[in-house]
C-alpha cells in the first residue's frame, strides 16, 4: 500500500519543489520510502510513497520503470496472484530485477497493454507513463478499494491516492463542488465519480483511464455476472468455502507479519479462523470495545479468538478520547465523511499502529455479496408480503386496489433509500444556503444503480456493491488505517469469489428471512453457533453516549455548525441546521454529519495558519519516523 501522484503539464515545466510538496502530503501512506520521477524537460512527473509490505529492498522503490519498453509505473495495492502472474511472464521472457508485484503490472502491460487489468486479481490503483505511445495509462481495481482522484485544467493534467495532493498543484485553490456538497447531505458522504473539491472527480471502480494529448477516455473493464446459475444448496456451500480459503491464503502474501481485524461478528471471525488455520504468520486479533452494551462484541470477538488460538489485544474507545478521535478523522478524511463509523475505525487503526502492525486482513465486503444488512429484510418482504396479499384478495377489488397503491408507493427502491443517511431528504432542501441554489437533492445514486427488472434482494446487494461498499466501507476502511501507514486487506472482495457470490441463487443468501444464510453454513465448519446467530451490531460508534452525552455538548457542537464557515459562505442555513436535526430520525448521528462537515471546511477549503501541523494522525509515524 502506498500513496501516488502523477503531473502532465499543459505548458511550462512542472515546479519540482510543488511536486516533491504534493507527493509528501501523501506522506502517512507510504511511511517508508519516497520517489518521483520526471521526463520530458519536468512536464511529466510521478510520486510515490512506499509502504513496503512485499520485498523490503530498494529494488522494490517506485516509481518503477522498464526501460526496454519506455514505461514508469507508480502503483498503490497488492496484486495477490502475482507469483502465478510472475511464472507465467518469465516463460513468455520477461526478466525480473525484483521479487515486488508492481515489478509484476509493469511486464503484464508490456505484454498484454490495457487489457492486463483483467489479469489482476487484488486491489490496486496505479499509472503507468508509456513514454513510446506518449500516453498516461491508469487503472482502479475491481471493487474500488483503492482510490484513484484526477483534476484536468489549464495548466495540465494530475492525479493522486487522495486529493489532499492537489492542495500543492500550482493554480490549484481548494474550492467547494455544490453538486458533491449537496450529496453529502443526503448521503453523509461525496458518491461516485464527484469529489468534495470543484474540478476534481474520482476513477470509478472496474474502470482505466487514459490520457493522450490532452483527452482523458475511461473505460469499464469489469462487470458482475448478469445470471445466478447455481441453485443447489450444497454445491454452493462448497463453491463459497472452497474460494473463501483461496482468497485469505492468497492475501496472507506478505514479507511482514499480517495481523486481524477481529469486530466480533460472522465475517471478520471467520476470516481469521481460516487465516489461523491456514498460519497466518505471526498474528495478532485486535479489537475495539465500548462501555456500552448495545454496541459492545468484545465478549464474542474474545470466543472467536480463543477459538482461534490467535492473541487478542483490546482496545476500549472511551468518552474522553472522542475529541481526538474526530481531530485524526478530520485530518485522515479529506472529503466530508459523515458516517459514524468512522470514528472506531480511525481508533483502532491508531491503536494497531501502535503495535507496529503493517498488515491487517478485514471482513469487509461480505454483507453486500451475502446479503447481510437489515434493509434486505424489508426488500425481502415488500413484493412477497403484499403480493401474495393481493393475489390472495383479487375478488376484493378495493383491497387488491389499495394494495396496487402500496407497491407503487413502497418500491423496492423506495424500501432501499430508507436506510440510507442520517438526514431526511425534505430537510436537506432547508440546509442548503444560497451558494446552492440550482443545486437540488436527488437520491440519483440509487437510482442509476437499483435495478428494478431484479428481485429485490438481488437488486439491493447489486445496489449495495455499486454505492454503499465503494462510497462509504471502504473509504472508511482505506482512509483510517492509511492515515496510520496499514494495509487493510478484503479477502472477500477477491474477484472471484464476488463472481461466485452472485452466481449464486439470492434465495440461498437470503433463506425463510435468515440474512447470511450461505455464508452461516460455510462458517459452522469453523465458527461457534453463537458467534453465526448474534444480532449484527456492525462496526460502529454509540454516537449519543460518546459523541454528544449531555446537552452541553450539543449545543457547543451546534454552535461550532451554526457559527460555522459554511454557513458565512452561504452553503448552509443557521435556521435549517437545527431544523434538520430535530427532525432526522437520529438526531445524533445528523448531528454529527453536520459537525464534520463544518470541521472538514475549517480544515480543508479555510484551514487556519498553523492549524494543519497540530492535526494528528499525518504528521509523525506512530513507528517513530517523520513523516510530513
Amino acid at each position: 500500500m502506498c500513496g501516488i501522484t502523477g503531473w502532465i503539464s499543459a505548458d511550462t515545466p512542472i515546479g519540482r519543489d510543488a511536486f516533491e510538496r504534493m507527493t509528501d502530503r501523501l506522506a502517512a501512506r507510504g511511511p517508508d520510502g519516497r520517489g518521483v520521477w520526471f521526463a520530458r524537460n519536468d512536464r511529466i512527473a510521478l510520486g510515490h510513497r512506499r509502504l513496503a509490505i512485499v520485498d523490503l529492498s530498494s529494488a522494490g522503490a517506485q516509481p518503477m520503470s522498464h526501460d526496454a519498453r519506455g514505461l514508469r509505473l507508480t502503483f498503490n495495492g497488492e496484486i495477490y496472484n502475482h507469483p502465478e502472474l510472475r511464472r507465467e511472464l518469465e516463460a513468455r521472457g520477461c526478466v525480473y530485477r525484483s521479487r515486488c508485484d508492481a515489478e509484476t503490472i509493469l511486464h503484464a502491460y508490456a505484454e498484454w497493454g490495457d487489457d492486463c487489468v483483467t489479469r489482476l486479481r487484488g486491489i490496486f490503483a496505479f499509472a503507468i507513463w508509456d513514454e513510446h505511445r506518449a500516453r498516461l495509462f491508469a487503472a482502479r481495481d475491481h471493487l474500488g478499494v483503492k482510490p484513484l482522484y484526477f483534476t484536468d485544467g489549464p495548466r495540465g493534467f494530475a492525479f493522486a491516492s487522495q486529493p489532499r495532493a492537489f492542495l500543492d498543484l500550482p493554480g490549484f485553490a481548494p474550492a467547494i463542488a455544490p453538486d458533491a456538497f449537496v450529496d453529502y447531505l443526503t448521503y453523509g458522504v461525496v458518491p461516485g465519480e464527484r469529489a468534495a473539491f470543484k474540478g476534481v472527480n474520482k476513477l470509478s471502480p472496474a474502470h482505466t483511464l487514459e490520457w493522450r494529448d490532452g483527452v482523458i477516455r475511461t473505460r469499464q473493464y469489469w462487470s458482475l455476472p448478469d445470471v445466478a446459475d447455481i441453485v443447489d444448496g450444497e454445491a454452493a456451500r462448497l463453491a463459497v468455502e472452497d474460494a473463501l480459503r483461496d482468497a485469505v491464503a492468497s492475501q496472507l502474501m506478505s514479507d511482514v507479519p499480517v495481523s486481524m481485524l477481529l469486530s466480533g461478528g460472522i465475517d471478520s471471525s471467520l476470516v481469521t479462523a481460516i487465516a489461523t488455520g491456514q498460519g497466518a504468520p505471526s498474528a495478532k486479533a485486535f479489537t475495539l470495545g465500548f462501555n456500552v452494551p448495545a454496541s459492545d462484541e468484545r465478549a464474542f470477538a474474545a470466543k472467536a479468538a480463543a477459538r482461534c488460538k490467535i492473541e487478542h489485544v483490546v482496545e476500549v474507545l472511551e468518552p474522553n478520547d472522542i475529541d481526538g478521535v474526530i481531530d485524526a478523522t478530520v485530518e485522515a478524511f479529506d472529503e466530508p465523511f459523515g458516517i459514524d463509523a468512522a470514528l472506531p475505525m480511525i481508533a483502532i487503526s491508531r491503536f494497531m499502529a501502535s503495535h507496529r502492525v503493517k498488515v491487517v486482513l478485514t471482513g469487509d465486503g461480505a454483507d453486500e455479496l451475502f446479503a447481510g444488512y437489515r434493509h434486505y429484510d424489508d426488500l425481502s418482504s415488500l413484493y412477497g408480503k403484499w403480493g401474495k396479499t393481493t393475489a390472495a384478495h383479487a375478488g376484493d377489488r378495493r383491497r387488491a386496489f389499495l394494495m396496487r397503491l402500496l407497491r407503487k408507493r413502497f418500491t423496492p427502491l423506495a424500501a432501499y433509500t430508507a436506510h440510507n443517511g442520517w438526514i431526511a431528504d425534505r430537510s436537506v432542501a432547508g440546509l442548503a444556503g444560497p451558494a446552492l441554489r440550482g443545486h437540488a437533492a436527488e437520491r440519483w445514486r440509487e437510482g442509476r444503480c437499483f435495478p428494478n427488472t431484479r428481485g429485490p434482494v438481488d437488486a439491493g446487494r447489486r445496489c449495495d456493491l455499486a454505492t454503499y461498499l465503494p462510497d462509504e466501507i471502504l473509504v472508511k476502511v482505506d482512509r483510517a488505517t492509511m492515515a496510520y501507514g496499514i494495509e487493510a486487506r478484503v479477502p472477500f472482495l477477491d474477484p472471484k469469489l464476488v463472481e461466485l457470490a452472485f452466481r449464486i441463487s439470492p434465495d440461498l443468501h437470503y433463506r425463510n428471512g435468515e440474512r447470511k444464510a450461505l455464508l452461516k453454513a460455510v462458517g459452522r465448519r469453523w465458527l461457534p453457533e453463537d458467534i453465526l446467530t448474534a444480532r449484527k451490531k456492525g462496526f460502529s460508534a454509540p454516537i449519543a453516549e460518546l459523541v454528544v452525552p449531555t446537552p452541553e455538548r450539543r449545543a457547543q457542537l451546534m454552535d461550532s455548525v451554526g457559527e460555522g464557515p459554511l454557513v458565512s459562505a452561504g452553503f448552509l442555513e443557521k435556521k435549517g441546521v437545527e431544523q434538520s436535526i430535530r427532525t432526522s430520525t437520529y438526531p445524533a448521528g445528523a448531528l454529527l454529519q453536520l459537525y464534520l462537515l463544518d470541521r472538514w471546511a475549517r480544515r480543508w477549503i479555510w484551514p487556519k495558519p498553523g492549524e494543519a501541523a497540530a492535526l494528528p494522525p499525518c504528521t509523525e509515524d506512530i513507528r517513530g519516523r517523520r513523516i510530513a
